[in-house]
């Protein structure tokens, strides 16, 4: 709750993730609604060692009426847990899912990660000249949509960005953080991509890998960015 009331640069810096709000509002509703619940039934059912906020509770709940009490609380707090669980995959918390299966997918070796170009396929000679980069998102790789998806815009990688961090135009999440946007609005053919991300930021990439390696869900950062 601090670091909402007080986050880090990396976390605001080209847009928040206020998504979160909402699943912490949840998750404190859930704990609070928990506590309640078992200081009701304590309160029926006598001291229960051990529980220190149930005890407390307890005693400051009146006797009258308390198994309706307890009933409706129950009911509530098995509803906010459930809707909670539904809202899984319309969230940020996807990634409990993604991450894994990203990271699963990914390869650990950051050459190859980044992926290399064929430059032989270039000197061919009447041969259709292969697609260098990528200019749309219809153009990128299951793999590379399946990072857009699982980014968390934490902004680690343009913690760490030597570009980002020396004020260039590129950041590593600032990328991430459109491609998301494209992809959201369903934009898969949509050409103005590079316009919105800018060749200069593009040029800007070194392709050090560092915001690979600071990566919590194993994106591949680079492959859009040099791309």
């Amino acid at each position: 709750m601090v670091r909402r009331l007080f986050p880090p640069e990396r976390l605001t810096c080209f847009k928040a993730n206020s998504a979160f709000v909402l699943i912490e509002v949840g998750i404190i509703a859930i704990i609070v609604t928990g506590f309640f619940i078992e200081g009701a039934r304590i309160a029926q059912n006598g001291a229960d060692p051990g529980s220190f906020v149930g005890n407390w509770l307890a005693a400051q709940l009146a006797t009258g009426g308390l198994p309706t009490v307890h009933r409706y609380l129950w009911w509530t707090h098995g509803l906010l847990a459930l809707a909670l669980i539904a809202y899984i995959p319309f969230s940020p918390l996807v990634h409990l899912v993604l991450a894994p299966a990203n990271a699963g997918l990914d390869i650990p070796v950051p050459g190859p990660k980044m992926g290399v170009m064929d430059f032989e396929a270039l000197e061919g000679e009447g041969e259709e000249t292969p697609s260098l980069g990528v200019s749309k998102l219809g153009d990128f790789s299951r793999k590379n949509l399946l990072d857009i998806f699982t980014c968390l815009k934490c902004g680690r990688c343009h913690e760490v960005c030597p570009a980002a961090q020396t004020g260039k135009k590129l950041s590593p999440k600032g990328v991430m953080v459109t491609l998301a946007e494209y992809l959201q609005q369903g934009k898969m053919e949509d050409e103005s991509l590079l316009d919105t991300i800018t060749t200069d930021a593009i040029y800007n990439c070194t392709t050090c890998a560092a915001c690979m390696e600071a990566c919590p869900v194993a994106v591949n950062q680079p492959m859009p960015s040099s791309g």
